[in-house]
């Protein structure tokens, strides 16, 4: 069975860099085994990634692929958790659709035969689409975080209160 791997985890920013390099190229970039880091990546194993080694894995990736897994998950768990203030969900959800809508052109206009690339998406583009995404996910984890609200049995950080 697939296991769940949330965007804003660990375990879903390693599956990013594994995604990006590789099992083997991301096992050796920290000097670590492939069934290391498969226990890393498992939400249902007690091992985790060291930050230190979250550290090389995203300054790999910044050099490589201009991103930052780890750092970009621990940014949008911040946000979530209310650490900056809370968004009204209504506006939230707007700029949510606003968002989506943006990414829906971006990605059309990226597929048609007049395109850069022409009906393959080029680097910009799809660099692009990547921000687009990353900023609908932040908005997502805004609005989930806003309706935790209160919700401390399951270790969720209250948004109104912003304690942790």
């Amino acid at each position: 069975m697939t296991k769940i791997r949330p965007s804003v985890s660990p375990e879903g920013a390693l599956h990013r860099v594994i995604g990006l390099f590789g099992i083997d190229e991301a096992a050796d970039l920290i000097g670590k085994t492939t069934a290391t880091l498969y226990a890393f990546g498992d939400p249902d194993k007690e091992k985790n990634i060291s930050l230190r080694d979250a550290m090389k894995l995203d300054l790999a990736c910044l050099a490589t692929f201009n991103e930052t897994p780890f750092m970009t998950m621990q940014r949008r768990a911040v946000e979530a958790i209310g650490f900056r203030a809370c968004p009204d969900v209504t506006d939230a959800l707007l700029n949510l659709h606003s968002g989506a809508g943006r990414l829906n052109d971006v990605v059309r206009a990226s597929m048609q035969p007049h395109s850069p690339g022409g009906k393959r998406m080029t680097e910009t583009e799809k660099k692009r689409i990547y921000d687009i995404t990353d900023e609908v996910l932040t908005l997502v984890h805004q609005i989930r975080a806003s309706t935790h609200d209160g919700v401390k049995a399951t270790g969720k950080i209250s948004c109104k209160s912003s304690t942790i």
